[in-house]
């Protein structure tokens, strides 16, 4: 039994298997599968494809010089059988094979070795150039001299679960005890002035962190233009002007909001259609039982409720009157 190579990825084909290609100069090309075939009629070099042997023996990722491939080697001269030396070579095959494996082993694990060195010099790197997700953006504009290694970052251990603890505790000991503590509510610091600063620093400051052709390929238009309609948009609507939220702190800025704006628009297609087709439906499933003209029947019955709640009628028409 004769065992082929692919003449593009050098695989073993077995008997039976594969694709044969005879050229017109009566050469023969023999393929382990059908993607050998392809690559080999798109005129690729065998080299120059990754996953082939011919490339990794190239780029010294698998043994090129070893002892061992002389046996494999194909010889077209005519050999006298000989029992004893057919048995010899059987029994030497299983041998071959494993001082073969052991050899690449090696060849491996001294390939592989400055791996670890070289990912910690990556991992390095990226965290030097990523520092801005861990430093605050505003620290970076305002003092470019800093350096990013030697910036602190202060972490609160204490959480708001702790905080509600304690206070529970509290409470119940005045309590015991005769005193009354009123519980005041836990409220939830969101630090929008870091994440504004975070995004001009980004963004639009004098020397953003990201160029022009990262900010156009994550919003899908240029800073220019995005920062033109911004400033039009601010001045027609009062919507997307800064303000104050109900706790008398900053409400999110403009930036902020044209970006989540933006972003919807560029990517974010599966929430929209998710909410047209939600629309769609409810008015089909819903739309002749709930969303109707109120009857007769359906007067009298809210009137009668509304009566026997409020001691009054006067419940159409009314917009303080809704429950």
């Amino acid at each position: 039994m004769r065992l082929e190579k692919c003449w593009f990825c050098s695989s073993t084909v077995y008997p039976g298997h594969g694709i044969q290609f005879v050229r017109n100069d009566a050469k023969i090309f023999r393929f382990c599968r059908s993607k050998c075939h392809k690559n080999f009629k798109m005129k690729r070099n065998p080299r120059k494809v990754k996953w082939t042997k011919a490339y990794r023996r190239l780029h010294g990722k698998d043994m090129t010089q070893d002892a061992t491939f002389e046996f494999e080697r194909k010889r077209n001269r005519p050999e006298r059988y000989d029992r004893n030396l057919t048995e010899n070579t059987l029994k030497a095959i299983k041998t071959i094979d494993k001082v073969r494996s052991r050899r690449e082993e090696t060849h491996l694990k001294n390939r592989m070795k400055g791996k670890a060195g070289k990912e910690r010099r990556e991992a390095k790197k990226e965290h030097d150039q990523q520092i801005h997700m861990v430093v605050a953006p505003g620290a970076l504009v305002k003092d470019s001299s800093t350096k990013a290694a030697k910036v602190k970052v202060k972490v609160q251990h204490e959480t708001s679960e702790n905080r509600m603890e304690e206070k529970a505790v509290t409470f119940i000991k005045n309590r015991r005890q005769g005193e009354t503590l009123r519980m005041t509510r836990n409220t939830v610091i969101i630090d929008r002035y870091g994440a504004h600063d975070h995004l001009v620093a980004a963004y639009f400051s004098a020397h953003p962190i990201y160029a022009a052709y990262r900010f156009r390929k994550r919003f899908l238009v240029s800073r220019e233009l995005f920062t033109s309609i911004a400033e039009e948009v601010t001045n027609h609507c009062a919507y997307f002007r800064n303000t104050t939220d109900c706790t008398k702190g900053e409400g999110i800025s403009t930036f902020i909001k044209f970006t989540f704006a933006i972003r919807q628009l560029a990517y974010d297609t599966t929430s929209r259609e998710s909410l047209l087709y939600f629309y769609k439906f409810v008015m089909e499933i819903y739309g002749a039982e709930y969303l109707r003209k109120p009857t007769y029947t359906d007067v009298e019955k809210l009137c009668t409720f509304h009566e026997e709640k409020h001691m009054f009628l006067g419940i159409l028409g009314r917009f303080d009157c809704v429950d």
